[in-house]
């Protein structure tokens, strides 16, 4: 790990060093280096996650690896970056997902005190986080090497779905059978309480919108739980 950790700063230092240089004192050649030395120097630091923890940690890591290295491509207006820091988080997902469907038996675990949960949660909280930069990146910068509205709004909904996967499969594994339902409506309505708030305060209309995906997604859980013999105002609602 460590060896991998000295590689990639080395070569990141380079790509910065050598970004820095004005083109009139660099050679043709050394600019066409930028690409490979931001790519390699990422996949070297990237690579210390699966070297030091298991999947779920490898997952933690990369989405917040990601979230960190999209920031800086931002900052720095390098595509490279930016696009090896979306390569991560989708890879983070799909390597989760992939050990998740191979997953024999349930561990034991903790309600909110395990890394299943925390995995798929720190990837939705990256991926939102990292889709409202680019809407500000949008706003306030003609620098369009990206797409970067789209990118956002895929983002965007890349963070909801991990968002929804952590709180869904929390409920469904630690609540009684019988409180399905109310608790996922519980979950639904917070969540869109928390985002509406959220788009008003930060001024981004994606957020808004996948406020309003979340309403057919409550009625499917409420005709699920009608056909399971619940009904919404059993019990006064709760």
């Amino acid at each position: 790990p460590l060896g991998a950790l000295l590689l990639g700063v080395a070569l990141l230092f380079s790509f910065w060093q050598l970004r820095r240089t004005a083109p009139p004192q660099r050679a043709v050649w050394e600019g066409w280096l930028l690409p490979g030395l931001a790519g390699a120097g990422l996949g070297f630091v990237y690579l210390l996650a699966p070297l030091l923890f298991q999947v779920p940690g490898t997952t933690i890591g990369w989405a917040l690896l990601g979230l960190l290295s999209l920031l800086a491509g931002l900052r720095l207006a390098s595509r490279t970056v930016v696009a090896c820091a979306l390569a991560v988080q989708v890879g983070a997902g799909l390597m989760f997902f992939a050990a998740w469907l191979g997953r024999a038996a349930a561990e034991d675990a903790t309600v909110l005190a395990h890394a299943s949960f925390w995995a798929p949660l720190a990837l939705g909280l990256a991926g939102l986080i990292g889709a409202w930069r680019l809407h500000r990146q949008t706003l306030a910068t003609a620098w369009q090497p990206l797409d970067l509205p789209r990118l956002s709004a895929a983002l965007s909904l890349w963070g909801a779905l991990w968002w929804a996967r952590a709180w869904a499969s929390e409920i469904l594994r630690f609540a009684p059978t019988d409180l399905y339902t109310a608790l996922l409506l519980v979950a639904l309505a917070l969540s869109m309480a928390l985002w509406a708030w959220l788009a008003l305060r930060l001024r981004w209309p994606m957020l808004a919108l996948l406020c309003t995906g979340w309403v057919p997604v409550a009625a499917v859980v409420l005709v699920a739980g009608y056909f399971e013999g619940y009904h919404p105002a059993v019990d006064f609602g709760w």
